[in-house]
């Protein structure tokens, strides 16, 4: 629940009363005590996070500002997304500072503990100082991990934009190199050109890297068979060298959890992979945001002039994996099939993606409802008095994203069945609702094939 509070006094009174998990708090307000000092009040006695919100304020002001330890300051007027990343780094950097503190409290209570018998033996004394050693140490690890993580989060965001563009341009070199082969013989002198041009594009693995390591992607987590997958496994060690992989089920105690952060002790699969080479880094940085996001952990070992090891720790089950021979077979590009009349209202603002998925859909027999952005669809969907079998449309536009054009649709057109498209998402929701299989989305780049199965299974049901 959210309180909109002017008064600095009836602010605090509130947080004594209410106990919020946050405060916003703006910097100029009325009253016989501004936001500052109100703010100040609120620290010493209680222990909540402040946000400061703010246009204009004098360098003095925002000096006395920093002495009250906000966790963030956003300036007025601001987007959305602003004040929301504002907060969740508030709430996220406020538990961390919990955490640490609760690790620190409960240190110092032990060392109290063991002071008081430093006097009965001398013993005790060398043991506490080693536990101590232990203690600092594993902080030090804490600090440095997240020192890490912030640091790829970083890099990953630049990453994402990029992978935006660039799915976008192989969805059109890959789709349109299809639909040339699909409509040329054998014999065609051109056939083995093309097909170099389609080879180019499936190998273009950077931009699905970029998306995974900029956590733009929304992941859909399942059960797989680890040791048939490491069959398929390939170096990137240009320059030679050696390698190997390994797999083994492991129970990890207390102590081998406690190396990493937030690992509860249990049963995992460890693959390790081990080698001499050295590649461009992204692919580490990737499987870095792939561990990550998956709930797993990944160890680091490394020597000069020795091999380097990576142990990854998955979370192990006895369910058996889903058999891939089980998917359904999907229509191929060129294959004459009677939708029925099915209509299909697509959403895309990039012009030559847009006609790639109008021609494969209207080539599959689906009549398509064109729109550049979520505004037009929504001013087709009032023009177009008939049914609407699927929404298709991408995620990333400007002025209203695909996530928020399927909010509107709930209300003019309830039953309509959604199927997203995206290179990358910066939206939070979205890629946790593709995770939980509760949405569906087609990644982009993707082939004419692709998307027309994608296509058939979501009307489907």
């Amino acid at each position: 629940m959210l309180d909109v509070l002017s008064p600095g006094r009836q602010a605090i009174e509130s947080v004594e009363r209410r106990r919020p998990a946050l405060i916003l708090m703006d910097i100029q307000i009325q009253g016989d005590i501004d936001g500052v000092e109100t703010a100040d009040r609120i620290r010493e006695r209680f222990d909540v996070p402040v946000v400061y919100l703010t246009a204009f304020a004098d360098e003095k002001t925002l000096q006395r500002a920093k002495t009250t330890d906000a966790f963030a300051f956003v300036l007025t007027p601001f987007k959305n997304r602003e004040l929301y990343g504002a907060i969740e780094f508030a709430l996220y950097h406020h538990q961390t500072a919990r955490q640490l503190q609760q690790v620190h409290d409960e240190l110092e209570r032990r060392v109290e503990e063991r002071t008081a018998e430093l006097a009965q033996c001398n013993d005790e004394l060398h043991r506490e100082i080693a536990e101590r050693q232990r203690a600092v140490e594993a902080q030090a690890l804490l600090t440095e991990q997240l020192r890490q993580s912030q640091k790829m989060e970083a890099l990953g965001v630049l990453a994402s934009g990029i992978a935006h563009d660039f799915n976008n341009m192989l969805t059109i070199i890959t789709g349109y190199s299809y639909l040339l082969i699909s409509h040329m013989g054998d014999e065609n002198p051109l056939i083995n050109e093309v097909q170099g041009i389609k080879q180019g594009s499936d190998r273009a693995a950077l931009t699905s890297q970029l998306s995974t390591f900029g956590r733009r992607q929304g992941l859909q987590h399942s059960t797989v068979d680890l040791n048939a997958a490491v069959e398929h496994a390939r170096d990137a060690m240009s320059e030679g060298g050696h390698w190997r992989i390994e797999t083994a089920v492991l129970a990890l105690d207390r102590p081998l959890a406690n190396h990493f952060v937030d690992f509860a002790p249990g049963e995992y699969v460890r693959l390790r992979v081990a080698d001499s080479g050295k590649g461009t880094g992204l692919g580490l940085s990737t499987v870095y945001s792939l561990v990550d996001q998956s709930n797993c952990q990944i160890d680091v070992t490394s020597r000069a002039t020795e091999s380097t090891a990576f142990d990854l720790y998955f979370p192990f089950t006895d369910t058996r994996p889903a058999e891939a021979a089980v998917a359904q077979a999907s229509p191929t590009v060129g294959e004459d099939i009677d939708q029925s009349g099915e209509i299909i209202l697509l959403v895309e603002d990039d012009d030559v993606v847009h006609n790639l998925a109008r021609r494969v859909l209207g080539d599959h027999g689906y009549s398509v409802v064109e729109a550049q952005h979520g505004e037009e669809a929504l001013a087709m969907s009032e023009l177009h008095k008939g049914p609407i079998h699927l929404l298709l449309t991408d995620v990333a536009m400007p002025e209203m994203s695909g996530s928020q054009l399927a909010q509107n649709f709930e209300w003019l057109r309830p039953d309509i069945p959604v199927l997203y498209m995206s290179g990358y998402t910066d939206d939070t929701a979205l890629r946790y609702a593709v995770q939980e299989n509760e949405v569906a989305l087609l990644q982009k780049p993707f082939t004419p094939d692709a998307l027309v199965a994608k296509v058939r299974e979501v009307i489907g049901g």
